[in-house]
């Protein structure tokens, strides 16, 4: 009892000290709970944003209320905590007149404890509408701080504000807009505000425990976020829907989601990730990712990066990738299960992937995607893959997938026009329209975030022949490729380009249609390379080029003439890395003439490259620093495959003719090549590396060049029957071997002239290797230094039957300097079969020689049957060098045109007699037996004459070709002489039978006159074809009446 009047008495007390209070306090807040509307603003019911909230915290609330804020600046801090009323009522702060520049609020932050502008401390159910809100502080400048000491902070609403912070590119959090950071909230709303700068946007972090539900960020605009958009860890079922983002590492980020989760319909400008999630949802609540739009920049990493995730769906986004880091990829995941990818547009614009599976379990179904890149890889799934048939052989998915070039408008609006991604998706039930709102197809929809309707003139794809040049199908180059990379193709397309110089710079990436079945090509119409030049002036390292394959495949371009006029950027021809099944054939390619190793001047280039179908024939390179320059990266596994470099002509070269690295079994045949420093160089090649019959010239230096060139017993190397001619005053060496593993040289003809004593024929370093084999080469160095120097003898397996010379003091180096052949047979216990004699070349450069002991001394090699200038080898006893000769033989000429057979009364009758001679004798030409009207000019070989009707019959005529030398060659052929075609003479004019005849002249130039007879009227088609099978042109396609017919072509 006297505890009770205790309490009683202390409780009298205690009301009697608050009702004293009390009294003093103004009459509107004894008591009284806020509700309705209240002004904040010079004149209004709250001077300010702080006396508001300070009476929110003293009065609490008994319904709704609205602060309207008068326009105007407020340089305020403001802390809400709890208060009554809060649980149950709402209390929104907004603009007065409904506009958030009316109202800005502002605060410079200067500690890390005090680094927000409105901190809401366990409040929970609070509106901010229509405000403007700057952080100023330079290294705390964050808007919202949300924390929970007492309560949950939670159901916050953000509409139509401006949040202004400062711009920081780094993943400080002190630059977040809005900002919570393991703390239990929920219930958060962010719709239809405006953020710049900051380094995040939102960042909003539960725990593991506390996982934030009810969050949703919906149709926001971030524009220059320094780090990340939207940020998002320990959450559950997050909403991120219709923003625009514009930030500078990721777009939106979420680390851990649990349960559904909705990325839906944003649009993504992000340097380095656009969407990157960790997602833990299930069979009934899967998370969905679609109708994004997702645009990456040069140093971007993946468009959509889902890893450790469970049962997300991933359908109908559109990402451009841009960057040019390698391990990139347009759409990657990592682990996971259960995972769904559908209707995706993924383009890799650069150098990465366009698909990134690892482990395969990760992904449960891939379908109906396009995957795009000009990169070496479109895809990685758990190795890295070629093509999309190479994908769907191995995985059994994306079997109606897509590669074709996306065609969207530009790199940050992703809207397309490609007709093939029209109508290519499978329709999804639960999703119904695209990012812009607009109705999905419901049977077959289009494949990415935009659905749209091509254009009905660009449905139909391309096939047969078309014309480029003035008058023409197409003007211009540039109109051809548009045309064709948005069309397509259904068959072999050919372009014939019209006689011309086109001052065009030729970009073409991947052409639809194009396959092993249908392929595109590029010619001049006549045939003749000099009739169409392409010239192009480039002023940039990024422009460095006239003509660019940007990952197209099944290209061919034959005889153009190719002009580079760029100083210093001069390089022609540019084979982006993914290039494949490319071939470019009988043109001229004019560069400018450089020195040094600038590969600016490369005239054709080709930078980590991996491919497995390159053919380059028949070429004229002109100047330049080097003719080819194909190179792969160090650090791939993958090596370049099937390189052919056949029958080129490398001229006025400025630092190395070919140079190849990184490449397996690349294969170099029958080039001639002028070069300053290198004529081949083969580094890091693999397997059966072939360089055969090429005939090299280099200044100073090294001919050939092999590094790390590692071959195998069963594909081994082979350097065969080169000529290899190497001048200057430096430690050059005519062949030059480093570190290399089984490569066989046989039958090489070298000559280095170099007048430094230290320069060598052949050079074997002191690398590592082995298995190399040296047979029946000749070894020259006529300018006193080495023949024959072996560094590391350990990679020498077998040395014999060649031909070792020096003019000067040390013949050769075998653990030491040794003067003469014996020497070298005792200290390496080879070359007991080789010679040392002067081979007798025809000069320093013609290695074609004459030495009585090179004759029948070589060894023979069962497989090398001809020598470099074909000529058969003897199977018994073959030469030593490339030059199979025969010695003190005089081969006698040979002639090799054919006559023309037809000649016409009063008409000039031509036949130009051709012939050769291997030892380049005089030649004299002589008519034994012809018809009186018939003359021949005996130094050219020129029969020309007019017949007159008297001659109208047959007639023999017969030809001797001799050499001074006892060489003599003949040539007889039948003559007939007619009527022209319209004169009406004592003779049938109508032929007994069809005939097509010889041409006359051939060969010729400019013009020939081709003739055939036609007993009958008939339908006449006259075609042209190449050596190649090619055809080159109609020229005849018409009903033609009886008799004898003339067409000059």
């Amino acid at each position: 009892m006297n505890k009770l009047n205790n309490y009683r008495s202390q409780l009298w007390f205690l009301t009697i000290i608050i009702s004293a209070i009390l009294l003093y306090l103004p009459s509107n807040q004894v008591f009284a709970q806020l509700s309705g509307n209240y002004t904040i603003g010079t004149g209004g019911d709250f001077t300010s944003f702080t006396d508001a909230v300070s009476t929110l915290h003293t009065q609490g609330i008994s319904a709704d209320v609205n602060f309207n804020v008068i326009s105007g600046t407020y340089n305020e801090q403001i802390v809400m905590h709890d208060f009554t009323g809060m649980l149950s009522f709402t209390v929104k702060f907004q603009s007065q007149v409904g506009a958030a520049d009316s109202v800005t609020l502002w605060f410079q932050s200067q500690t890390f404890d005090f680094n927000y502008v409105v901190k809401l401390d366990g409040v929970r159910n609070i509106i901010f509408r229509d405000l403007t809100f700057l952080g100023t502080g330079a290294t705390y400048s964050r808007i919202f701080l949300m924390e929970s000491p007492t309560y949950n902070t939670g159901n916050i609403k953000f509409i139509n504000n401006v949040f202004k912070g400062i711009y920081d590119t780094g993943s400080d959090h002190h630059h977040a807009i809005i900002y919570s950071d393991e703390v239990d909230i929920d219930e958060i709303e962010i719709t239809g505000n405006k953020f710049f700068d900051g380094s995040y946007g939102v960042f909003l972090e539960g725990t593991n425990t506390d996982k934030i539900p009810g969050i949703e960020v919906v149709n926001n605009t971030f524009t220059n976020i320094g780090y990340t958009g939207v940020y998002l860890h320990w959450v559950l079922s997050p909403v991120v829907v219709e923003n625009i983002i514009q930030a500078d590492f990721y777009g939106i980020s979420m680390p851990s989601v649990f349960s559904s989760m909705q990325i839906r319909k944003n649009k993504i400008i992000a340097a380095n990730q656009g969407i990157s999630i960790t997602c833990w949802a299930s069979p009934i609540n899967r998370g969905l990712i679609s109708n994004n739009f997702i645009s990456l920049g040069f140093a971007g990493d993946h468009g959509i990066n889902i890893t450790n995730s469970e049962y997300v769906d991933v359908y109908y986004n559109s990402v451009c990738n841009r960057s040019t880091d390698r391990s990139s990829a347009a759409f990657r995941t990592r682990f996971g299960e259960q995972n769904n990818v559908k209707n995706n547009n993924f383009a890799n614009m650069n150098t990465g992937y366009a698909y990134y599976v690892s482990p395969v379990s990760s992904i449960n179904i891939s379908d109906n995607n396009n995957l795009y890149t000009p990169g070496n890889f479109i895809a990685f799934r758990d190795s890295n893959i070629v093509d999309l048939v190479e994908l769907q052989n191995v995985s059994g998915k994306n079997l109606n997938s897509l590669s074709v070039y996306p065609h969207y408008l530009l790199d940050s609006n992703l809207h397309t026009i490609a007709p093939w991604l029209d109508k290519k998706a499978q329709s999804l039930a639960d999703i119904l329209d695209d990012i812009d709102g607009e109705p999905r197809d419901v049977n077959t929809p289009d494949i990415g975030a935009d659905e749209f309707l091509p254009d009905p003139a660009t449905t139909t794809p391309l096939l047969g022949t078309m014309t480029i040049g003035i008058g023409g199908d197409y003007t211009t180059f540039a109109e051809a490729i548009d045309d064709v990379v948005l069309k397509g193709i259904s068959d072999d397309l050919e372009f014939d380009v019209l006689p011309g110089v086109y001052n065009e710079q030729i970009d073409l990436v991947s052409i639809p249609g194009a396959s092993p079945m249908y392929e595109v090509g590029f010619r001049s119409q006549t045939g003749n390379a000099s009739d169409v030049n392409i010239t192009y002036n480039a002023s940039s390292l990024d422009s460095n080029f006239v003509l660019r394959l940007y990952g197209s495949d099944y290209v061919n371009f034959n005889n153009f003439t190719f002009t580079a006029s760029g100083d210093p950027y001069a390089r022609i021809l540019d084979l982006y890395e993914g290039t494949d099944f490319f071939t470019l054939r009988y043109c001229i390619l004019n560069s400018i003439l450089e020195s040094g190793n600038d590969q600016r001047q490369a005239i054709i280039y080709s930078e980590d490259s991996y491919y497995r179908s390159r053919s380059i024939v028949g070429n004229v390179f002109n100047r330049g620093t080097f003719g080819l320059y194909l190179r792969r990266e160090n650090s791939s596994d993958e090596y370049a495959e099937d390189l052919e470099i056949r029958d080129n002509i490398i001229n006025e070269n400025g630092y190395t003719g070919i140079y190849v690295q990184f490449h397996d079994a690349p294969a170099f045949y029958r080039n001639t090549i002028s070069a300053a420093s290198y004529g081949i160089q083969a580094l890091k090649c693999e397997n059966a590396l072939s360089i055969e019959r090429n005939k090299i010239i280099v200044n100073t230096q090294n001919g050939i060049y092999l590094s790390n060139c590692e071959g195998t017993e069963q594909d081994f190397g082979t350097i065969i029957n080169n000529f290899v001619y190497v001048g200057g005053s430096g430690q050059s060496a005519g062949i030059r071997m480093t570190g290399c593993d089984y490569q066989h040289l046989y039958y090489n003809s070298v000559h280095t002239s170099s007048t430094n004593t230290n320069s060598k024929s052949l050079y074997v370093t002191s690398g590592a290797g082995s298995n190399n084999e040296l047979i029946n080469n000749i070894f020259m160095n006529s300018g006193g230094g080495y023949s024959y120097y072996i560094q590391n003898t350990s990679v020498i397996s077998s040395s014999d039957h060649n031909d070792l010379f020096t003019n000067g003091t040390n013949l050769a180096y075998w653990n030491g300097p040794l003067t003469s052949l014996a020497d070298l047979q005792t200290a390496s216990g080879m070359d007991l079969h080789s010679v040392s004699v002067d081979p007798e070349y025809a000069s320093n450069t013609d290695l074609h020689v004459s030495a009585k002991d090179l004759d029948s001394s070589a060894i023979p090699i069962l497989w090398i049957n001809n020598d470099i200038d074909d000529d058969l080898r003897d199977e018994n006893f073959p030469d030593i060098g490339a030059d199979e000769f025969i010695y003190g033989l005089n081969y006698p000429p040979l002639i090799i045109s054919e006559p023309d057979t037809l000649a016409f009364v009063d008409s000039l009758y031509q036949y130009q007699v051709i012939a050769t001679d291997n030892n380049g004798d005089t030649l004299n030409y002589d008519l034994t037996i012809s018809p009186g009207w018939l003359a021949i000019d005996h130094s050219t070989g020129m029969i020309q004459g007019t017949p007159t009707a008297s001659n109208v019959g047959d007639t023999v005529v017969s030809i001797s070709v001799d050499d001074g030398l006892g060489g003599v060659d003949e040539q007889t052929y039948m003559l007939h002489v007619d009527f022209s075609v319209g004169i009406n003479m004592d003779v049938n004019p109508i032929p007994k039978k069809y005939s097509l005849l010889q041409n006359y002249p051939n060969p010729f130039n400019p013009s020939t006159t081709i003739r055939f007879e036609l007993p009958l009227s008939s339908l006449v088609t006259l075609k042209i074809y190449d050596v190649l099978g090619n055809k080159v042109a109609t020229i005849v396609n018409e009903e033609k009446a009886a008799g004898y017919h003339n067409i000059e072509l």
